[in-house]
Formats: C-alpha cells, sequence, structure tokens
C-alpha cells in the first residue's frame, strides 16, 4: 500500500539510521517519560487466571515501551511504520513476546485488519503526532477511539518547543488536541501541560494527555 508523502519523509531518518535514534531515546526510560500519568493506566491482572490487559504502542519505535509493558504483564501490540526500527527492534531483542505490525496513522488500516474485532484496554502514542499533520490528527484520535475498549484509555505524550525541521515536525498542544479528542467522543481524564524533558532539553517540555473512551 502506497503511504503519503509526508509519512515517508518523516519514516526516511528512522530507516536511515535506527541505532542513533534508538541509542537516543534508550538514554532515558519508559517510567520517566510517562511518570506523570503512569498512575493513571490500565493495570495488568494481579492474577494470571484473569484475561490479559491488552496494550497498543504506536508508534513502537525501537521498543523501549513495548518491551517495558511486557515486562509488566501487559499483552503488546506494537505498531511502527519504519521497516528499519521494527527490524532494530528485532536484532535487540524487542520482538519476543510482543507483536510487531507495520501500520501508521491516521488510519491504522493494517492494524486494524489484524485484530479484527480485538479491541485494547491502553493505547499509548510517545510523541507519535509530532509526524502528523494537524489535518490528520482527528482522523488518527478516531483510529485510537476505534481500536479501544469501552472504558479504554489512551496516553498521548506531546512534544512542545520549536520543531526540528529536518525531520518533518508539526506543532500541536494539549489544547488543540483534546478539543478534537472531545468531537471523536473521549472524556478528558488528565492534561499536565509543560513537564520537563526526560533527556533533560531545556528547550524541549511535554504535554501529556490520558483520554478514556466512556462506557456507552
Amino acid at each position: 500500500m502506497s503511504r503519503p508523502e509526508y509519512l515517508e519523509r518523516a519514516l526516511a531518518p528512522y530507516d536511515a539510521d535506527p541505532e542513533k535514534f534508538s541509542k537516543g531515546w534508550r538514554k532515558t526510560t519508559t517510567e520517566r517519560v510517562w511518570q506523570p500519568i503512569l498512575p493513571l493506566f490500565r493495570q495488568p491482572p494481579r492474577r494470571p487466571t484473569h484475561p490479559p490487559t491488552r496494550l497498543l504502542d504506536a508508534p513502537a519505535g525501537d521498543g523501549r515501551d513495548a518491551e517495558f509493558f511486557r515486562n509488566a504483564k501487559y499483552e503488546v501490540t506494537a505498531a511502527e511504520p519504519s521497516r528499519g526500527l521494527r527490524q532494530y527492534a528485532s536484532e535487540h531483542g524487542a520482538g519476543s513476546g510482543i507483536r510487531w505490525i507495520d501500520s501508521a496513522f491516521p488510519g491504522l488500516t493494517e492494524l486494524k485488519e489484524e485484530i479484527g474485532a480485538q479491541k485494547f484496554h491502553m493505547v499509548t502514542v510517545s510523541a507519535g503526532f509530532v509526524h502528523l499533520p494537524p489535518e490528520t490528527h482527528q482522523a488518527s484520535l478516531q483510529s485510537i477511539y476505534d481500536v479501544l475498549e469501552p472504558r479504554g484509555r489512551a496516553a498521548i505524550t506531546l512534544r512542545m518547543g520549536e520543531p526540528d525541521p529536518a525531520r518533518f515536525m508539526y506543532r500541536t498542544d494539549a489544547e488543540t488536541l483534546t478539543a478534537l479528542a472531545r468531537e471523536v467522543g473521549f472524556e478528558i481524564v488528565k492534561i499536565i501541560k509543560n513537564h520537563p524533558d526526560p533527556l533533560g532539553r531545556q528547550d524541549c517540555p511535554w504535554d501529556h494527555v490520558m483520554l478514556e473512551r466512556p462506557r456507552i
């Protein structure tokens, strides 16, 4: 399936040098990235006899967060459109116990085809909106809504500060995104603005958003 030009341009650096980006991302931890809203995540069952808590990480990058959630006893699906990052993740141990799918926002088409009627209890989107043109944001949120169980939650981080022009980034913020999320049907659980960058960059604060698909 052909992909839009903006996605091909955004993926090119990751495909060309996945190791470079992986080393940068792994200078911090999943706990630090999600710390402001991690207590609001739907939790895995305490007893192994209970059904698993299904989590989708999209985009999954090099699998850092997917590995963390797998080890925390979630049933993890990782959607990542970069072939280079998927291959790098597989070669460095992030493939075991994680279902990897080549799929991208806004439609998550391949993911939806593979999972069928299955739904997730959690979706995590770490920095994913930074590579999506603003006109695709509502459709991306709709895709997240579509793959969530009722009362399922979506945790999203949004990179603030000046976009890096070499990486085809777009601006977004919590207010704009949550307004679109409400139109889709989400309830807003929590918004945390201007949280310090977990890598210590002074010009790169983050907004954190927790959404919930209501029970109907």
